[in-house]
């Protein structure tokens, strides 16, 4: 029996690219795990192709922080019946949160009748790049997602209860999500600047006001863990170990 290919996964971050490879069962995060760099996809590029530089006949999966990816949630809207449709609502949906897509590509999560549906925004041409950069050092790019969605993704049978306000902290930058039974209702993604979950109590507040839903009561974060004032649960870690 052949040992299954090496995989690898790339992680755009605000500040920092970085790189984890899995061996079957076992995940190594590669030495001098982070490298410093700017919002320039060109620099970022670079960066990538540097770290990918042995990595021949294996596969890639790329995980996108912001500002490489944005999240919009999109209102059920009954009468779409296909994907093109959801796509022209999403553009919609940014239009009137004035936020640019022009050169954005999307992807939805999973239709579930009478319940919004998370949008996740990235530059068309940042992907494409990806893709040619892949290409160009023998790799196969299996998947290209946000952080934020695979965190959810990844902890999504420990998140408490189906109305949570889900909390994911990466170096510098905080995401927050409010899940009204079962699915993402509102988010928003700003500047971490505290580690106390007083600091984070407004925000939810705020978003859950704007949303026009009540504020979950229950708190939970995936990434760095806060000083609780409550009963914050933090469901684990996130990144590749620094």
């Amino acid at each position: 029996m052949s040992r299954s290919q090496s995989e690898y996964c790339v992680w755009l971050l605000r500040d920092a690219v970085c790189m984890r490879a899995r061996h079957g069962r076992d995940s190594v995060d590669a030495p001098g795990l982070y490298r410093p760099a700017e919002a320039d996809a060109t620099a970022v590029l670079t960066i990538i192709d540097e770290l990918l530089a042995d990595t021949r006949g294996k596969t890639l999966e790329v995980r996108l922080g912001f500002p490489w990816s944005r999240h919009v949630v999109v209102p059920w809207q009954e009468r779409l019946v296909d994907d093109a449709g959801w796509r022209a609502w999403t553009r919609a949906t940014c239009d009137a949160l004035g936020m640019a897509h022009a050169d954005a590509r999307f992807a939805l999560t999973p239709l579930r009748y009478g319940r919004p549906r998370l949008a996740i925004m990235a530059d068309h041409a940042l992907l494409e790049a990806l893709a040619q950069c892949a290409g160009r050092r023998g790799l196969r790019l299996r998947s290209a997602t946000s952080t934020f969605a695979q965190a959810v993704h990844h902890y999504r049978k420990a998140i408490p209860a189906p109305d949570t306000a889900l909390v994911l902290r990466e170096r510098g930058t905080l995401t927050c999500a409010l899940r009204h039974q079962g699915a993402v209702a509102a988010v928003t993604t700003q500047v971490d600047d505290g580690r106390e979950e007083r600091h984070i109590v407004p925000l939810v507040n705020s978003l859950a006001l704007s949303a026009g839903i009540a504020a979950p009561t229950r708190l939970a974060v995936i990434g760095d863990s806060v000083t609780s004032v409550h009963a914050a649960d933090w469901l684990g870690p996130h990144l590749p170990r620094t």
